[in-house]
């Protein structure tokens, strides 16, 4: 949820859009305050700030959301163009209260959805399998498209389960990370096409190295390396304590919680979200049960999602052949089970149908959560008790 500051004398419209539970507040401010920066989203009227004036408040700030509000008799045939032009988004003349309050919510409905290449795979608890489900999603993708990419932001050096060449890594761009003098280009001459077909950006090989990254500096990171890829998949572990896990999930909107049914996990993760996540605003996930075991001394899919409180996109089968995995540098994918790869296939196609790229996904038997989700045909087959 996002600050809102009302430059306007409108007290009504304030309480209106307090209403809507849509905003963590709602403020009166001033001129001087706008300046500052420190709301989300603006609504100015023009009765309060000339639009002039506004331009020169706020510059070149692109992060921040503004409105104006143009009463009659200083709105134009060109007035709408002009606001728009700025990056500001007009709100019409001779609305009520309640209809501006309406015209922005509705605005603001539409921009929810945040499109971004960076999606963030993020481990409940150590040993749930994170890695292993981010690097079958990597390789799934990697058939669509050459230009996948994974980060190891979880520590390591991302060889666990696939096979690649790379000397170099995170630990070798460290300095120019932190003084954020690395290229795009750079970046991307770092990076080596894996075994399994997508490319990765070595991680650490060093654990001491593991505490020298601030989170600014993957944050830094990530902008540039979006910029070549259809897709790139952090791996941000368990380890919260990490500044790049801390980015990794500040990176993105796209989050997915990988988890399994020990209870464990789930203690572990609501340790970590009172503690952290809600303080960093972190509030929204989708769900992944990594080694499902289908029992009735477990919870089924449809009491963990209740219990963590996101919906479920995909539930994976426990398989047995973790170590042979890591003895074969491969992924579970490999071996070709049909509901682990049907998971795979539903985590895949979230991805595929947000950024609306024409993936198709084999077919298999029933709707899975793609379907509820996006009201999409494909059909995939899930592991475990219906949602």
């Amino acid at each position: 949820m996002k600050a809102v500051g009302l430059l306007s004398n409108d007290i009504e419209l304030q309480g209106l859009l307090d209403q809507t539970d849509r905003f963590v507040s709602v403020e009166l401010i001033t001129s001087d305050v706008l300046k500052r920066g420190l709301h989300d989203i603006y609504i100015i009227s023009d009765q309060v700030m000339s639009f002039t004036n506004l331009k020169q408040c706020i510059g070149q700030d692109t992060e921040k959301q503004y409105f104006y509000m143009v009463s009659s008799e200083n709105f134009t045939n060109l007035t709408q163009a002009v606001v728009q032009s700025s990056g500001l988004v007009m709100v019409p003349p001779k609305l009520t209260p309640l209809q501006i309050s309406d015209f922005i919510v509705n605005k603001l409905g539409k921009d929810l959805v945040h499109k971004t290449e960076v999606f963030t795979f993020f481990g409940a608890d150590t040993k749930v399998g994170t890695t292993m489900v981010a690097q079958s999603v990597a390789k799934h993708l990697s058939a669509f498209s050459d230009r996948v990419l994974f980060i190891p932001l979880d520590g390591g050096f991302g060889d666990d389960y696939v096979k690649f060449d790379g000397k170099f890594g995170l630990g070798d761009l460290k300095s120019k990370l932190q003084t954020q003098i690395a290229s795009g280009s750079e970046l991307k001459e770092a990076c080596v096409k894996t075994s399994d077909g997508y490319h990765i950006l070595p991680g650490l090989k060093s654990i001491l190295a593991r505490q020298q990254f601030h989170p600014k500096h993957i944050t830094f990171l990530v902008g540039l390396m979006k910029e070549g890829f259809d897709v790139v998949l952090l791996d941000a572990g368990s380890n919260i304590e990490l500044g790049m896990a801390i980015s990794a999930i500040n990176a993105t909107p796209n989050r997915i919680l990988v988890t399994t049914q020990q209870p464990q996990s789930l203690k572990r993760f609501k340790q970590v979200q009172y503690q952290v996540l809600n303080k960093l605003s972190v509030d929204k996930f989708l769900l992944v049960v990594n080694k499902y075991v289908d029992s009735t001394a477990l919870s089924d899919t449809g009491l963990l999602e209740k219990e963590y409180g996101f919906p479920l996109v995909a539930s994976l089968p426990y398989m047995e052949y973790g170590w042979q995995c890591e003895q074969e540098q491969s992924t579970l994918y490999t071996h070709k089970d049909e509901y682990y790869k049907s998971g795979i296939v539903d985590i895949s196609n979230v991805i595929s149908s947000h950024l609306g790229k024409d993936w198709v996904a084999e077919e298999s038997g029933r709707k899975g959560i793609i379907h509820k989700l996006f009201g999409r045909s494909k059909e995939v087959k899930h592991y475990g008790k219906a949602l």
